[in-house]
């Protein structure tokens, strides 16, 4: 299965602040390799931003593998290019 990414996701895999929700994400994680994994130049941005250097870092290993995809069209919901890790890039018509 393919599937988005964004940065509340991540940032739910550290939030220790809802302990529930915390361990559903990583319940879901510990299965992430089953799946095609992508996220948006938005989302790197985002985690660029995160002013918590430690939760940064953090979220920058999660996401090192991951593709990224170019978001396109009405709202910035369709997918369009997927650049994958190794600086490979697909085109989704």
């Amino acid at each position: 299965m393919k599937i988005y990414l964004d940065t509340s996701v991540l940032s739910a895999l550290f939030d220790a602040r809802n302990p529930e929700r915390q361990e559903l994400t990583k319940e879901f994680f510990s299965r992430i390799d089953e799946h095609e994994v992508f996220i948006s130049e938005l989302t790197r941005v985002e985690i660029e931003e995160t002013p918590d250097e430690e939760l940064r870092d953090k979220m920058r290993r999660v996401i090192a593998d991951f593709s990224r995809a170019a978001l396109s069209g009405s709202g910035g919901t369709a997918i369009r290019r997927i650049h994958q890790p190794g600086g490979r890039i697909r085109e989704i018509p």
